[in-house]
């Protein structure tokens, strides 16, 4: 029961907020001069469920990609920021943090994930591009991450390696990691794919060097120093429904919810028979998903939620993983996080 209130309670609030995101900033414009009142909002709203916030802010700028092809409105975008705990014990969304943590961060501290997306157009209650095959937008999704971390239990800042010459290099690894956690489990997991569909390469982090590819060189953008780093070829699952009777799962009350602004699911009789073709089972079937991301990092002072009650302040070390367009000042008409699939 508890687990359907949540859920209701994040509906309500995500709608909301994606409504109104236009006046809250221009609230947040007209209020500056009384910054107590916007944090003050701030912390009582990033209590409710799987709320959180990039940069301190819960309402983002989405990403857009100003290209024919891929933007207008073929696609969709939501400003809100979705938090997740990764850690041992998260209970939330059907335990998705948890089942994350064991399978991709068991030796890590907590983390909390915040993510800022956009997708192809979902159609709400209609079928939704991103489970058809036959769409440029299928198992694509594409915006901004912020994946916060205490400084104390890490030891440095997520995604990146000690100190050498002044400089962190980028952990390749946990790039792959919060890639496939983010495509297996926090989208498709939740919603439908069933864990069993989950295994092998699809699941298994494979060759890291052979998938993700940073680049030597820093870019400097909006006066700060981003990594680029390109992922080739990473194994994913994705959440097709071949429409023969075998159903996507119901994994918690969020499902439905991540159904309506993602899209149904959109069977394709051709597609199957194609799949079958080539003796590949249509049913969430494994496929190849290519991208490139900016990163970066900040040691910062915020307040960490240990529960929707107490909280408590320190020093953290907080990684910015953005796939954001020209808005956060990349060169207009890139686009800087790209997906294209492919059967494995």
């Amino acid at each position: 029961m508890d687990r359907l209130k949540n859920a209701l309670l994040f509906t309500v609030i995500y709608c909301f907020s994606t409504l109104f995101a236009l006046p809250w900033r221009c609230a947040e414009f007209l209020a500056s001069g009384t910054g107590w009142l916007v944090k003050k909002i701030t912390r009582l709203v990033t209590r409710c469920p799987l709320v959180g916030e990039v940069s301190r802010k819960i309402i983002g700028t989405p990403a857009v990609i100003p290209t024919p092809q891929f933007g207008g409105p073929k696609s969709t975008r939501y400003p809100t920021i979705l938090e997740i705990d990764v850690c041992g014990s998260s209970k939330r969304m059907g335990g998705i943090g948890k089942l994350v943590h064991s399978t991709y961060f068991k030796k890590y501290p907590r983390l909390l994930f915040n993510v800022c997306y956009s997708c192809g157009k979902p159609g709400f209650l209609r079928r939704g591009v991103y489970g058809d095959p036959l769409s440029i937008w299928f198992n694509v999704f594409f915006g901004y991450w912020e994946v916060d971390v205490l400084a104390s239990a890490l030891g440095r800042p997520f995604g990146y390696g000690r100190l050498v010459n002044g400089r962190r290099a980028v952990k390749a690894d946990e790039v792959l990691r919060v890639a496939k956690a983010d495509w297996n489990y926090f989208s498709n997991h939740v919603y439908g794919t069933p864990a069993a569909s989950i295994t092998g390469a699809a699941r298994d982090l494979g060759k890291v060097g052979s998938q993700v590819f940073p680049a030597s060189k820093r870019v400097a953008i909006a006066g700060r120093q981003w990594d680029r780093v390109a992922l080739r070829d990473v194994d994913v699952v994705t959440t097709y429904q071949p429409g023969d009777g075998t159903p996507l799962a119901f994994q918690s009350p969020y499902t439905p919810l991540w159904r309506f602004f993602f899209g149904r699911p959109s069977p394709r009789p051709k597609f199957n028979a194609l799949l079958a073709g080539r003796g590949v089972n249509p049913f969430c079937f494994p496929t190849k998903m290519s991208g490139e991301l900016y990163m970066c990092y900040t040691g910062v002072t915020m307040t960490w939620r240990d529960s929707p009650i107490k909280r408590f302040s320190s020093e953290d070390q907080r990684t910015r993983t953005t796939r954001n367009s020209s808005r956060a000042g990349f060169p207009p008409g890139r686009m800087t996080w790209s997906g294209i699939t492919g059967l494995s």
